[in-house]
């Protein structure tokens, strides 16, 4: 396991505390006795494509974050340079995070390619041999064939449209809807959704399938295209958190992710 905190007593790493108000968990609504009516059954999957629209124009993602991460992979809180790029023709995208230090300087780089990570220690002392991890199938609790598509601003969904889809019980004060998907595979993606004024926006997403148990939390959506700029994953293997500090979308193909 790669500790992040650890690095701090060798000099390679602090962890600064600045944002951590950033990083708080999103809030829930509280359960009244309120049944919301159910939706026909057009409607719910007009719904649920809209919520997979989120985010799937976007071609290259890069930016600062604030992340917190607690699992045998990596744990401690930090600031990141993050670089997404959507893969071509179905091809997996590509995802680079480079771990800061308070002087700005890369002390840590994960990527994640083709369902695998790499994880590499990129300032190192003189003398040290630098650190190498390798991994696949997981990240931080987060399931790689997601983890690029998050940090593009995605939901994950079903890839085809050959699922199933209900409604659930829901009570909200805020209205929201419950919508549980089942894909061919058999795959579940239980939704809970709220009304904002450009549709509809997933703040909890349970997904279920047979090597994997997630649940993402996703708060503080963009205006237009209700991409969100916080969100939390977690699952027995970990979670992580993260608030996009500086955030740049590019909707057109680049060879390289701008950042």
């Amino acid at each position: 396991m790669i500790r992040i905190s650890k690095l701090i007593s060798y000099g390679l790493f602090a962890a600064s505390t600045l944002g951590v108000s950033l990083l708080q968990s999103c809030s829930h609504a509280p359960v009244t006795g309120q049944k919301m009516p159910l939706l026909p059954q057009k409607e719910l999957r007009d719904l649920v494509e809209q919520v997979c629209r989120i985010g799937a124009k976007n071609q290259n993602v890069g930016g600062t974050a604030w992340l917190k991460a607690e699992s045998p992979e990596v744990s401690g809180q930090f600031q990141g340079i993050i670089a997404t790029k959507r893969g071509m023709n179905g091809a997996t995208h590509e995802l680079t995070l480079e771990v800061l230090n308070p002087l700005g300087g890369t002390e840590v780089k994960v990527e994640i390619r083709d369902n695998q990570y790499l994880i590499s220690q990129v300032r190192k002392k003189k003398g040290q041999e630098g650190f190498k991890e390798q991994g696949n199938e997981n990240w931080s609790g987060i399931p790689l064939r997601w983890a690029a598509q998050i940090f593009l601003g995605e939901i994950p969904c079903p890839k085809s449209k050959k699922y199933v889809v209900r409604q659930g019980e829901s009570l909200s004060d805020e209205a929201e809807k419950v919508i549980i998907v089942q894909d061919e595979n058999g795959d579940l993606f239980q939704f809970s959704v709220e009304k904002l004024k450009t549709g509809y926006f997933p703040k909890v997403l349970k997904l279920t399938s047979e090597k994997t148990e997630v649940e993402f939390h996703f708060d503080d959506p963009t205006e237009k295209t209700l991409e969100p700029q916080k969100w939390e994953a977690i699952s027995k293997k970990g979670r992580v958190k993260l608030k996009w500090k500086e955030r740049k979308v590019s909707l057109e193909r680049e060879s390289t992710p701008k950042v």
